[in-house]
């Protein structure tokens, strides 16, 4: 006999997924949904309708969580740039002395997002 019994977490009061799978397919279901993630609290899935963004904004999240957030973004952010072969920068400021093209290097470009998504570090 299947169990019937809905289960909410204690903490949160959101109801607990026993599986990721589950959690996920929920997503996939319910457009209001913007990802799945674990509770600490539970030892269970959840769903949130706040974005990765509006999420780290709250603070609501322990350090664990807000890195895996934080990695998620900077492979969002940085997916389609791995065929990267040139990185040029350029001076836009009118009130400089120099203008224009200040650098360019051919070869493989990292982008990383640091500090809580405040610092940007381009590895050449």
């Amino acid at each position: 006999m299947k169990n019937t019994k809905t289960e909410y977490c204690k903490e949160t009061k959101k109801y607990i997924y026993s599986s990721e799978a589950k959690a996920y397919r929920a997503m996939n279901t319910y457009e209001d949904i913007q990802r799945v993630y674990f509770c600490s609290y539970c030892e269970g899935f959840h769903t949130t309708s706040k974005t990765i963004e509006e999420t780290l904004s709250y603070g609501e999240l322990d350090l664990k969580e807000e890195n895996k957030l934080l990695r998620k973004k900077i492979n969002m952010l940085t997916e389609g740039y791995s065929k990267i072969n040139r990185l040029e920068i350029i001076n836009h400021n009118i009130s400089t002395k120099e203008k224009g093209r200040l650098f360019v290097n051919y070869g493989s470009v990292e982008l990383s997002l640091q500090d809580n998504g405040n610092t940007l570090k381009l590895f050449i």
